[in-house]
């Protein structure tokens, strides 16, 4: 007999430990528990991806609604009120600048960086438009009243500020409207005073307002004859004519048609973001 020494030992063990480890891996391929150790990983590797998926779903979800609520259902209504002015207006009031107080919100704080990389260039462009016709409003205002006393003092040989034109019915005066808005929109003067008060016997009169000379007082003057009212009617062809060829006049009428062509493919896109939740 002779005894191991203990590298000997060591490697006895190791040999041992190797054949016993190899013969239980062999086994293990043979046996059912590897398909049942596989099934219990694949299991748990596919709970877990498809739990993160619907989570990350809700995450997108929960995030595409609070969008809506803070930015696009906003926005839509905005647009949905901009596209009734802008068919609506008329010389009752003329023109009046669309309220965006809503693209003013999002587009100056944070907000803006959760619009839709395609949606927001529209959104930029159509809201151009907008912005550029509510500048010109008070322009064409100024315009209008400068055609009027232009065209009024080279009609009458002296400074015309104002025109208006009134009616009197059974001998009372029912009031005189401004001329401004009508002109404006070429609307004759007597169509809006027999719809306010037909009458068969209404009489007609134009009151201006004017300066003799510079340094002389403005003062106020009735024309009641029926050949001055003929007169004005000429006129008054001529301030539509004028108006209407005017150069910004006409830029902020192109304005408002490029606004109403354009507002309802903006109003689409939008309205796809606010679907968007429910698809994803």
């Amino acid at each position: 007999m002779f005894s191991l020494t203990t590298r000997d030992q060591i490697a006895y063990v190791l040999a041992s430990a190797g054949t016993a480890v190899s013969a239980g891996f062999s086994w293990f391929l043979n046996s059912p528990l590897l398909g049942v150790a596989t099934g219990i990983l694949l299991g748990a590797l596919v709970t877990d991806f498809t739990q993160s998926r619907g989570q990350k779903r809700a995450i997108r979800r929960e995030l595409a609604l609070q969008n809506v609520s803070t930015i696009y259902g906003p926005l839509y209504k905005e647009l949905l009120q901009i596209q009734y002015t802008g068919m609506h207006f008329s010389y009752l009031r003329g023109y009046e600048d669309f309220d965006i107080q809503q693209w003013s919100r999002v587009s100056t704080e944070f907000y803006i960086h959760f619009v839709s990389p395609d949606l927001r260039p529209q959104l930029e462009s159509f809201y151009s438009l907008v912005l550029k016709f509510n500048g010109l409003i008070p322009i064409v205002n100024e315009k209008v009243g400068q055609v009027i006393a232009k065209d009024g003092s080279k009609f009458y040989g002296f400074d015309i500020f104002s025109l208006m034109y009134g009616a009197i019915v059974n001998g009372a005066d029912v009031g005189t409207i401004v001329l401004d808005n009508l002109i404006l929109f070429g609307i004759p003067p007597r169509k809006v005073l027999e719809a306010k008060s037909p009458n068969p016997t209404m009489q007609y009169y134009v009151r201006y307002s004017a300066r003799k000379s510079i340094g002389h007082a403005p003062y106020s003057n009735d024309l009641r004859d029926p050949k001055e009212l003929d007169r004005f009617d000429e006129l008054y062809s001529t301030l539509v004519e004028d108006v209407k060829s005017n150069s910004v006049v006409q830029e902020l009428r192109k304005t408002l048609e490029a606004i109403l062509n354009t507002c309802p493919i903006v109003r689409v896109a939008v309205l796809r973001m606010i679907q968007e939740p429910w698809s994803v």
